[in-house]
């Protein structure tokens, strides 16, 4: 249960400063709608949160494993199903 609590208190901070920076570069109200849409919602899709990662081809399942959404997403699904994607999460 404390791994679960570690593993939300580190996304949520992750996620909040990604936030944080987003607002601070943006030089309008419009340029805080890029990040979102064309940076996170392909790493949402890419990391496994509607479907497993398997089922992708090669090329994209190696991408995903560049995505931090990936882990985090895999850290949940491990601690709270016990199943995993990622070799040194089910050790």
């Amino acid at each position: 249960m404390l791994i679960v609590l570690i593993i939300f208190l580190l996304t949520s901070v992750l996620f909040s400063l990604a936030g944080f920076i987003n607002a601070v570069f943006a030089q309008s109200f419009d340029d805080i709608s890029i990040v979102p849409t064309f940076i996170l919602m392909p790493m949402t899709y890419l990391g496994g949160m509607f479907y497993s990662v398997k089922i992708l081809p090669k090329f994209w399942q190696d991408m995903s494993k560049f995505n931090p959404i990936y882990y985090m997403v895999d850290s949940f699904i491990e601690y709270d199903c016990y199943i995993s994607n990622i070799y040194f999460l089910s050790t």
